[in-house]
């Protein structure tokens, strides 16, 4: 059985490799091309986890050319890597 603070610890991996993704990219980034990169499967579950990180505040959501949806990181995002980062 998993203890809490081993899946605090894995969240806040997860969270730190998205948000170092975004911190490279420098700028928006669709959905699929994020979980590519970062092995999200399946993808759809890539949807719902960058939707949460945009409610917390920690990413900036829009709509490219086609009508997809973006995310880039927010200034309180690139704040909680530089804690992730420690």
């Amino acid at each position: 059985m998993m203890t809490v603070r081993r899946r605090r610890s894995r969240f806040n991996l997860l969270k730190k490799r998205t948000l170092e993704i975004f911190a490279r990219h420098r700028g928006w980034l669709d959905v699929p091309n994020y979980a590519v990169g970062v092995g999200y499967y399946p993808i759809r579950g890539a949807y719902s986890y960058l939707a949460r990180l945009w409610r917390w505040g920690l990413l900036r959501r829009s709509r490219d050319a086609r009508g997809h949806v973006v995310y880039t990181l927010s200034p309180k995002g690139i704040k909680r890597l530089r804690w992730l980062q420690g």
